[in-house]
């Protein structure tokens, strides 16, 4: 199911859901939702985006599958496959923020529909609370 950044707002607020941000290492720490949780779905490697090998296992440490999770990336491309995973690994009450954090642009960068950052929702920049080097860490597992 695809929400927009008030619904994903609100479910955090009043429901207990988990932003959970699997965009790169890089990207979130840009800049991120307060609390989310960074768990990146491709890794950058020196040949491009790769799948990170430990996204579900990270997760399956991290969250039981009650757990609600709003599922985000950029421009809401790669959530599109963390959410399927996800589901796939039983996790029914996740959702998928579909403009993401940086909102949908058009093939000339201009902004179609608002993402997190874009409607002036709350954005963090703290590394460590949340840090996918944190979560690993947490969880036992290296990268």
């Amino acid at each position: 199911m695809r929400i927009e950044p008030g619904e994903a707002a609100r479910l955090m607020a009043e429901e207990g859901y988990v932003y959970l941000d699997v965009r790169t290492i890089g990207e979130w720490a840009t800049g991120h939702p307060p609390g989310s949780r960074n768990v990146p779905y491709s890794l950058a490697e020196a040949g491009g985006l790769q799948p990170n090998p430990l996204f579900l296992p990270l997760v399956r440490a991290l969250f039981g599958p009650s757990q609600g999770l709003v599922v985000a990336c950029a421009a809401g491309r790669r959530s599109q496959g963390a959410l399927r995973d996800l589901r796939q690994a039983g996790y029914e009450r996740a959702v998928e923020l579909g403009s993401g954090f940086s909102g949908v642009k058009d093939p000339f960068g201009r902004l179609l529909t608002p993402g997190w950052r874009d409607l002036g929702l709350p954005v963090a920049h703290d590394l460590e609370a949340g840090s996918y080097q944190a979560l690993l860490e947490a969880a036992g597992l290296t990268a």
